[in-house]
C-alpha cells in the first residue's frame, strides 16, 4: 500500500523578487511563503537577468 496519501501535503514554491525605490531588481527569493518585510512581490518565475534591472510587468503575478 503506498504512503503518498498519508503523507501531509506541502505546498508548492513561490518565487518573490525585491524591488528598490526604481523598480529594479534587486534580489530573488523562491519561498512557501511571502517574505515579511520589504518591497517584495510575487512573480512567475525566477529569472538571474532581472537583477540590475526593471522587473517586467508580464513577470508580475498580483
Amino acid at each position: 500500500m503506498p504512503l503518498s496519501p498519508f503523507l501531509p501535503r506541502r505546498r508548492p514554491r513561490r518565487h518573490f523578487a525585491l524591488l528598490d525605490a526604481a523598480g529594479r531588481c534587486r534580489m530573488l527569493l523562491s519561498a512557501r511563503e511571502h517574505p515579511g518585510e520589504g518591497q517584495w512581490h510575487e512573480v512567475t518565475h525566477a529569472h538571474l537577468g532581472w537583477i540590475g534591472q526593471p522587473l517586467p510587468d508580464a513577470a508580475r503575478i498580483r
